[in-house]
């Protein structure tokens, strides 16, 4: 069955892993890595599969362009208030709830 794997430019490459990670994605491949660590990280979960890539790879690409405009992830997960219950203990932002 074909598959479409988004690809989605980040700005801090930690703190992206720990975020898709507490999700419950795994790391499947790594980018090439240069003197500022792996360019991009391949992560995983279940069927689903994810690329997240530094923003100083990518061509023609501004840091002050705003983010996430027009563009939704939608995840299924098996216990949706625990995980709302973990990321709300993390510092990732909820933007509404």
């Amino acid at each position: 069955m074909p598959k479409i794997i988004p690809e989605v430019v980040i700005s801090n490459m930690d703190r992206s892993m720990a975020f898709y990670t507490s999700l419950g994605f795994v790391q499947d491949q790594v980018g090439i890595v240069d003197d500022n660590g792996s360019q991009w990280y391949s992560l995983v979960l279940g069927e689903a599969t994810v690329v997240i890539l530094r923003e100083d790879t990518v061509d023609g690409f501004r840091s002050d362009t705003p983010r996430g405009y027009g563009t939704h992830l939608y995840l299924t997960v098996d216990d949706v208030d625990g995980l709302y219950a973990q990321l709300k203990a993390s510092d990732a932002k909820i933007v509404h709830e």
